[in-house]
């Protein structure tokens, strides 16, 4: 992902029991690597519990994932300082990054679908829930 002459690149490291994020940021005029860190996480399927939120007033991407049914972010610094942060709510089974601008649909494991938007990278608000998010998931999934 390329934002403001940075190369964001954002992959998952497998432990014994799950993955963790790995991120490396480059400058995109030379490649020299600006970070390359490892961030905590304890992810079970990276395809369906992990995203990367943008949105133009956002200085840095935002790394999201789920972890034991809670939402946990982090935005993508230059300096390590930031720590991961767990959104309110508990109980979700998949994130989507549906293409809004700030904003993620994650499923919560009875179904119902929830609308996050992530306001200048530290905190996050629920804007809506729907039911039958299973259709969300195969049209996903599938396209």
């Amino acid at each position: 992902m390329l934002v403001d002459n940075k190369l964001y690149a954002i992959g998952f490291a497998k432990s014994t029991v799950s993955y963790t994020l790995h991120v490396t940021i480059l400058n995109s005029s030379n490649a020299q690597v600006l970070r390359s860190s490892d961030i905590p996480a304890n992810i079970l399927d990276p395809w369906t519990e992990s995203a990367v939120i943008t949105h133009p007033s956002f200085a840095h991407p935002v790394a999201a994932w789920l972890e034991k049914g809670i939402l946990r972010y982090v935005a993508l610094t230059l300096t390590p300082r930031e720590k991961p942060k767990s959104a309110k709510g508990s109980g979700y089974a998949q994130i989507r990054d549906v293409g809004a601008n700030g904003q993620v649909v994650v499923i919560r494991q009875n179904g119902l679908g929830v609308v996050v938007g992530f306001e200048e990278e530290q905190t996050t608000k629920i804007l809506w829930e729907f039911e039958d998010a299973v259709g969300l998931l195969c049209v996903s999934l599938t396209g």
